[in-house]
């Protein structure tokens, strides 16, 4: 943009505060600090001045440590006109606090939300508003927020959010992993395609885009299926589906042999003493006889009607009305 060269990408640097770009011999040729000791963007185009300011890291990695240039931080501050120029020792303090996770209250101060008085280095700057409060009260509002996105607690109806490396600062660990899985939790809730990993419990997710059939989930590494909805690792979907109707089958058969127990344990019903075919009675005589095999059999005694020579052998079965006798006490004239 100054030397007005073809220059190849990988010599261009664009500034991140204005995003106009230059290639490293202009821009270390134009680095020149202003009377406030910064250093703005040179762009050059007629009367437009722009108002972008160089940040330290792309002083530090436009100039190096070359000898003639490894006091520019120096120079910066002694060409300075400002009486309220930094000194070199704020600029240290700026950095440390500028990488630090959070900034901590250089005076005392009284916290808006408790009301209590703390001392220097007892309390918390936010970044983006410089308001201030103390750890408890700000840890609190980040525990009990309906959303992700922390809103400084301020009184004034403070728009500025609380940025992450701060939370993570200010919440323990187990606080903090909760406020991550809240955070997946808004994020898949917000998502319209989104499908949730089928392991239980785990918190794994994914959004489904184009015809994709596999999802392997990042938390617990299980291969989820898409079409089925089922994991089935190393299996067609069509094996799994004969594999899933075969176990419901068997499931559904002892769902019925326990439900047929149940029913003879409680005298509900009874087996046929030929073929063992399960019987049962809602009313009428006490005379039955099985589907299965013929047999006739009385309920009452949940025997065989007849003796072993068949229909009218009174020598066995269960001798109902034999010399004017029921076969039992309950018995309703099963001959």
């Amino acid at each position: 943009m100054i030397c007005c060269k073809m220059i190849p990408t990988a010599s261009i640097m664009a500034l991140a505060n204005c995003t106009h770009s230059f290639c490293h011999t202009c821009l270390k040729a134009k680095i020149l600090p202003d009377a406030t000791g910064s250093a703005p963007c040179p762009y050059p185009y007629r009367r437009y001045k722009c108002k972008g300011i160089l940040e330290d890291t792309e002083i530090e990695g436009i100039l190096g440590k070359r000898k003639e240039d490894r006091n520019f931080t120096q120079r910066q501050l002694v060409e300075a006109k400002e009486p309220n120029a930094l000194k070199l020792k704020d600029l240290i303090q700026l950095v440390t606090l500028t990488e630090a996770s959070i900034v901590p209250n250089p005076e005392p101060f009284e916290c808006s939300i408790c009301l209590l008085p703390y001392g220097t280095d007892e309390g918390v700057i936010l970044r983006e508003c410089f308001h201030m409060f103390c750890r408890e009260c700000l840890a609190g509002s980040i525990i009990n927020a309906n959303d992700v996105i922390v809103k400084c607690p301020s009184a004034e109806n403070c728009e500025s959010e609380i940025q992450e490396r701060e939370i993570k600062q200010l919440l323990s660990e187990e606080d903090f992993s909760k406020y991550l899985d809240k955070s997946l939790r808004k994020a898949e809730a917000a998502t319209q395609n989104s499908f949730h990993c089928l392991t239980p419990n785990c918190i794994g997710w994914c959004e489904v885009a184009g015809d994709a059939g596999i999802f392997i989930c990042q938390v617990c590494y299980q291969e989820n299926c898409l079409v089925c909805k089922v994991i089935h690792t190393g299996q067609t979907c069509q094996d799994n589906k004969r594999q899933q109707e075969q176990e419901q089958r068997i499931a559904d058969n002892l769902v019925a042999e326990q439900t047929l127990k149940n029913l003879v344990d409680s005298g509900q019903a009874m087996r046929c003493p030929t073929c063992l075919a399960v019987l049962s009675k809602s009313d009428g005589c006490d005379w039955m006889v099985c589907a299965g095999c013929s047999t006739e059999i009385c309920w009452a005694t949940r025997g065989p009607r007849w003796g072993p020579n068949g229909p009218g052998d009174i020598s066995g079965g269960c001798r109902c009305q034999v010399n004017g006798v029921l076969c039992h006490q309950d018995c309703q004239y099963c001959h």
